[in-house]
């Protein structure tokens, strides 16, 4: 049974899923960075309130739901700015909602 799981776990249709773990597993890790960075006076004010706006929509503390009035999925826009760079890299990510069939019994 735990071979199964394995295989199953680490099969090409299970790719997305275990990128979304990842993705989840490294943003969380990085969260205290971002918490200590909101107070560091060498950073930018605009990336230091950026950094809070993505805390607040992490923690859903801005007010929005995941879902907006039409139903599609909401999403989330980092901006990061670079001293090398003269334009921001924004990176957007936007959630796809699933939908869960219920069988009838």
């Amino acid at each position: 049974m735990l071979s199964q799981m394995q295989r199953d776990w680490q099969s090409a249709a299970n790719t997305r899923e275990r990128v979304k773990i990842k993705a989840q597993t490294g943003l969380e890790s990085q969260l205290e960075v971002f918490i200590r960075d909101i107070n560091d006076k060498a950073i930018p004010l605009a990336q230091r309130v950026d950094a809070g706006r993505f805390l607040a929509r992490l923690g859903e503390l801005d007010g929005q739901t995941s879902q907006n009035a039409t139903g599609i999925g909401s999403g989330v826009t980092i901006n990061i700015v670079t001293s090398d760079r003269n334009e921001p890299l924004s990176i957007t990510a936007t959630s796809i909602p699933k939908v869960i069939e219920h069988a009838e019994p």
